[in-house]
């Protein structure tokens, strides 16, 4: 993904639950993430279909959407004619706001995923 991004591009990516019982999903992909790009930021978000929190990251090289302030998120919003309910320069910086246990999850769990060595999570 990281040689077919434009520069100045940025990827996200859906990394599983972000519920604390089953962390290796999330911690993984973000590991093997910061293998590859200078810039990884894993955030999670409410998706009421999925039941617990569901984490993302968003990776980079050059941009770190931290760096964007909420108020210029907010023109960037209004400039677009966006009415949206759910989503501003204030939610933007929250979803990044990760839990204690959720930092500490993830500084010391996960491993890299490879091509030859797979994740396979299963919750069934």
């Amino acid at each position: 993904v990281q040689e077919k991004l434009n520069p100045g591009g940025v990827m996200s990516v859906q990394s599983g639950t972000a519920n604390w019982v089953d962390p290796l999903n999330f911690a993984s992909v973000v590991r093997t993430l910061k293998r590859i790009f200078p810039i990884v930021r894993p955030f999670q978000a409410v998706v009421p279909a999925y039941g617990p929190p569901w984490s993302f990251c968003v990776a980079s090289n050059t941009i770190d959407p931290l760096q964007i302030t909420p108020e210029e998120l907010d023109k960037r919003i209004a400039a677009r004619g966006l009415n949206l309910r759910w989503y501003d320069g204030v939610t933007h910086h929250g979803l990044f706001d990760l839990p204690k246990h959720m930092r500490q999850m993830l500084a010391t769990t996960g491993r890299i995923i490879r091509d030859k060595e797979p994740l396979f999570v299963y919750n069934g």
